[in-house]
């Protein structure tokens, strides 16, 4: 749990198909009692839902908590090795899900596995056209 000295430690994650716009990011966030300066985001800077989460943090002045998969260090592994230390410094986590997010997955099971809440938003991939691209922010 968060202490009362601080904001709470939010992990946002997700599917790597999913680029999220800032305003979508308002509205989620918004859903689950967020605001900009409110809390401190944690992401895992993969491609989608965790970059653009970051995207989302830079626009309103916000720093992230970046936590990046060592890859050719530990192999298949990395992912799940970095999830677990974002669960570890997360109080809590909001993900976003569709079928077949095998590292969203793991993240929601790092999560509760550690006593935390994390909220899953579904959703079904519909390619728009869209890449993710700083220029659509």
């Amino acid at each position: 749990m968060a202490d009362q000295d601080r904001a709470p430690r939010v992990v946002v994650f997700g599917g790597r198909d999913l680029w999220l716009s800032v305003f979508a990011l308002d509205h989620w966030l918004a859903v689950f009692g967020l605001s900009p300066g409110s809390f401190e985001l944690i992401e895992g800077e993969a491609p989608g839902a965790d970059v653009s989460a970051r995207r989302w943090a830079e626009y309103h002045g916000m720093g992230a908590w970046k936590f990046f998969a060592a890859w050719n260090l530990y192999g298949k592994g990395a992912g799940h090795i970095r999830n677990g230390l974002m669960a570890d410094a997360a109080d809590y986590g909001i993900g976003f899900i569709t079928d077949g997010s095998r590292g969203t997955a793991n993240m929601e099971r790092q999560l509760i596995s550690r006593g935390k809440i994390a909220h899953m938003v579904r959703y079904e991939f519909v390619n728009d056209g869209w890449d993710g691209s700083e220029e659509a922010l």
